[in-house]
């Protein structure tokens, strides 16, 4: 099993639509340190302002930005993989954090591959300008999967999700 090449990437994103403007820059920064393990870090930045036409036939305009950070590590031992990841994102009225844990395992020749994972995340929901107001949401994420190859051209995939809120 290999690593991901070392690579930075960033992104500009932009959306106007609906009485909605949304835009902000995203950043991407991968290296690997002794073939063995890949260390990521990203950044991502979304700003919101006006609203769309139900707000804005009750609402007065606004302007709101999330900022989104993650950081990761991949460790490849022999034919497995193992990702453990942080991600936290923050706006004025709510805060998202998780933690994920995935494993990767390549069997027969390669030919297999079985992965699993599971994520935590407590997120804090706040409402705007109540202080008096606060309240955690918690969510679990459970992940298995399977892919095989069938010919250099074909591969078959069964993956299973459960989530609980």
């Amino acid at each position: 099993m290999d690593l991901q090449e070392d690579q930075v990437e960033t992104l500009f994103h932009s959306y106007s639509g609906g009485g909605v403007t949304a835009l902000g820059p995203a950043v991407l920064v991968r290296k690997s340190i002794l073939d063995k393990v890949s260390l990521s870090g990203t950044y991502y930045m979304d700003a919101v302002s006006n609203a769309s036409i139900d707000v804005v036939t009750t609402a007065s305009k606004y302007h709101e930005v999330r900022n989104a950070v993650g950081l990761s590590a991949d460790y490849v031992y022999r034919d497995s993989q193992v990702t453990l990841a942080l991600e936290s994102s923050h706006e004025p009225d709510y805060t998202a954090n998780s933690g994920s844990l995935d494993v990767t395992q390549e069997v027969f020749g390669g030919m297999t591959t079985v992965a699993f994972g599971f994520t935590r995340a407590a997120d804090k929901v706040l409402k705007h300008n109540s202080p008096e107001f606060s309240d955690t949401a918690r969510h679990w994420q459970y992940r298995l999967g399977v892919t095989q190859i069938l010919t250099p051209r074909w591969l078959m995939s069964v993956n299973l999700e459960a989530l609980s809120d």
